[in-house]
């Protein structure tokens, strides 16, 4: 077995930089991805057994497979899944389902667990329904607390053994603490790691990839992607030291038997379909029980006086209307009147302001927050623009790197006069007409990754790709280290009706933020 790795080094003036080694040792149990496979499939098919020490080995289980397998592999980047995904495709998929799997297990162990205490503190005891009879679903939330409080002694007493435990939370609630704690303690370092900013001088090929979980799902959600891993639970350190808070709170009642000690629980109430309806069910129980007592001499009297009623309302209402109705009809004359009167004799207001900006406003940095909430736009000059869509260009050459927040994301492509090469044809800010008259939104592109062209043989061998001729001003020349190639995924083009865009505010560059 041959294993590297690489040591990123910051914040130390004596050993900064990129340090590499390599390991050479004999296969061992559990060091491959194989025997990690099984081990996930022997685990899920006990789900139907329950005890402290299978809680603990799923948890262990779990924090291994997330830390040591997923996050691994995804922290190396495009690069390094693009050259290894055909033999990793399978196990790496399969190693997010079981992920999935046992991520929904452990929101069934915390639901247990939170439930034991609620009925240990006789809260499915209480009528909290104001004397009504409690309603379909708080039956069924009763009737699982005090399922889970029978689980969860019956576990105690085998884990015991028979004998007397002064404090029975050890052995439930304080190991899954520990490692729920653990794994919020293990995010928050994988957080730290994946946004280290030793990557940015690397090739954006080799940055670290979003890992695909899906977190706060519903346990029956499904998708058809297979290359994700889906939990109920949150997925940051915060929600998951939240979750361990509430858990020690029950674990406290637990012991205690006192509700105040209890977190705050959600229940499940059916008042929006009483909401809905005008009159509860109960209510016309007793009235149809009340109308059978009155007899047919009673429910006369009331239609008739119904009927007179509603002849007065309807006298009423006659009136009422007809009096909204020519009001309604004078305040419209008098708004049309109005805005005639304001067309004909004031100007026409600009409704768009020209927004104040600075030079730094124009210069944003690679790693500027900006990039991932609005809405960008990419300056190309006709007819390269056109060549990007028709796919002619699969890849735009630029000579700076690419924001990693904008790959994988829909950029406009803003189609600009011929000019001079090297130039741009835009103003820093344009508003109204002067983007109309200046630029064309022609469509779209979402570029998946950036080819980093350090050599002249490379950049040439890439012309059919890039469209750039030797011969170009664009490209490579005795000046040039780097060009940096925007490798194009999809693209698409927009149709005539197109909503105008308002600003443009150059961000870097060729690239605007399109407001």
């Amino acid at each position: 077995h041959h294993h590297q790795h690489s040591v990123l080094v910051n914040n130390d003036v004596a050993s900064a930089g990129v340090r590499f080694a390599s390991t050479h040792r004999l296969l061992r149990e559990g060091h491959n991805v194989n025997f990690m496979l099984e081990r996930c499939r022997v685990t899920c098919s006990q789900f139907h057994k329950k005890g402290p020490k299978l809680w603990r080995s799923e948890q262990l289980l779990l924090s291994n497979i997330e830390s040591e397998w997923i996050r691994q592999f995804y922290i190396q980047g495009e690069g390094h899944k693009k050259n290894l995904w055909k033999y990793w495709e399978q196990p790496m998929c399969q190693l997010l389902n079981y992920w999935g799997q046992l991520e929904k297990r452990t929101k069934q162990v915390l639901d247990l667990l939170t439930n034991a205490a609620f009925a240990r503190c006789g809260e499915h005891e209480k009528n909290k329904t104001n004397g009504e009879p409690p309603s379909k679903a708080e039956r069924k939330q009763r009737e699982k607390q005090k399922k889970a409080l029978a689980t969860a002694e019956d576990l105690i007493r085998r884990t015991a053994g028979g004998s007397n435990i002064d404090d029975p939370t050890e052995i439930l609630y304080q190991p899954i603490c520990v490692l729920l704690e653990e794994r919020a303690k293990m995010r928050s370092l994988w957080t730290q790691r994946e946004n280290e900013g030793v990557f940015k001088g690397m090739e954006s090929e080799y940055w670290p990839l979003d890992v695909p979980f899906k977190f706060d799902h519903l346990d029956n959600a499904k998708s058809a992607d297979k290359e994700v891993g889906i939990s109920p639970l949150g997925g940051t350190s915060k929600q998951l030291t939240k979750i361990c808070q509430e858990l020690k709170m029950c674990a406290r009642a637990f012991l205690s038997r006192d509700g105040n000690h209890l977190p705050a629980m959600k229940t499940v109430l059916v008042a929006s379909q009483q909401a809905d309806s005008t009159i509860s069910p109960v209510s016309l129980q007793s009235s149809s029980n009340d109308e059978k007592r009155e007899g047919s001499v009673v429910k006369e009297k009331r239609e008739k006086d119904k009927e007179l009623l509603t002849k007065k309302i309807d006298e009423v209402k006659e009136p009422l209307a007809a009096t909204q109705q020519t009001q309604e009809t004078t305040k419209k004359t008098l708004k049309s009147e109005e805005s005639k009167k304001t067309t004909e004799e004031t100007p026409a207001i600009p409704l768009i302001k020209r927004p104040r900006t600075t030079e730094s406003d124009h210069r944003k940095d690679l790693d500027w927050k900006g990039w991932k909430s609005v809405k960008i736009g990419l300056e190309m000059q006709n007819p390269w623009g056109r060549k990007l869509l028709d796919g002619t260009k699969a890849i735009e050459t630029r000579a700076y790197d690419l924001p990693k927040s904008l790959i994988g994301k829909k950029i406009d492509i803003l189609q600009s006069k011929g000019g001079k090469d090297c130039v741009s044809g835009l103003s820093n800010v344009m508003v109204g007409e002067e983007i109309t008259n200046a630029v064309q939104p022609i469509g779209w592109a979402i570029f998946a990754r950036v080819e980093v062209y350090r050599y002249k043989g490379k950049f040439i061998a890439d012309e059919k790709k890039h469209c750039v001729e030797q011969s170009s001003n664009y490209g490579w020349n005795d000046d040039t280290k780097v060009i940096y190639g925007w490798v194009v995924s999809k693209c698409g083009r927009y149709g005539k009706k197109r909503k105008k865009a308002k600003v443009l505010l150059r961000r870097m560059r060729s690239l605007f933020e399109i407001q």
